[in-house]
């Protein structure tokens, strides 16, 4: 009995060894298992993260491009606004000039000159101020036009435009009055100096 009950005891202890080897063996497993799910989650979910933050710096990046493009758009139609309104400002002073210029002599029309004189005749009778007005008639043009034609007759008047413009005051006023008439107004001038 007693070599069977130390058989049995040593069967048994066999038995637990075998019982916690292979437990441990299972432990190990079920561990090694449930440690690699664990990664194999952990991976999944970084990849998972890692996947948003590219979308999401996609998102940002398309942000950017698309605020950059809006920016350029915004300042190609700024700019082509600004050169429109410049353009429009040159073509009103060229289309002012042409209504009060005279396209010949580039002195100012007869409408343009007798409005700036009238603006003046006002302002010499409001202030009791002496004003001269002069008419002047170039003597023997149609002589000028006759005997050397129309082109020599245009340089006369042309270089007498420049003789006024160089020889009278700047708030003076000076106009082409007809073909070869011209008018000039002398503010705050007597007669005598006139």
């Amino acid at each position: 009995h007693q070599q069977a009950y130390e058989l049995l005891q040593e069967v048994h202890a066999q038995y637990k060894k075998i019982h916690n080897k292979q437990g441990s063996e299972l432990l190990f497993k079920v561990r090694s298992e449930f440690e690699l799910q664990q990664k194999q989650q952990q991976n999944a979910l970084l990849a998972r993260t890692n996947e948003l933050q590219a979308i999401q710096l996609q998102q940002k990046k398309n942000q950017t491009y698309f605020l950059m493009y809006f920016l350029v758009l915004t300042m190609l139609i700024i700019g082509l606004l600004l050169v429109g309104v410049y353009r429009n400002k040159q073509h009103k002073k060229s289309l002012e000039k042409l209504a009060n210029t005279d396209d010949l002599t580039q002195l100012l029309n007869r409408r343009k000159s007798f409005e700036l004189i009238e603006q003046q005749l006002s302002l010499s009778i409001r202030h009791h101020i002496e004003m001269s007005i002069a008419i002047i008639d170039l003597d023997n043009f149609k002589a000028i036009n006759d005997e050397f034609g129309h082109q020599i007759g245009d340089k006369v008047l042309q270089a007498f435009a420049r003789l006024c413009n160089n020889s009278l005051r700047h708030s003076d006023i000076i106009g082409r009055y007809g073909g070869e008439e011209f008018i000039i107004a002398l503010p705050r001038t007597p007669i005598e100096n006139a």
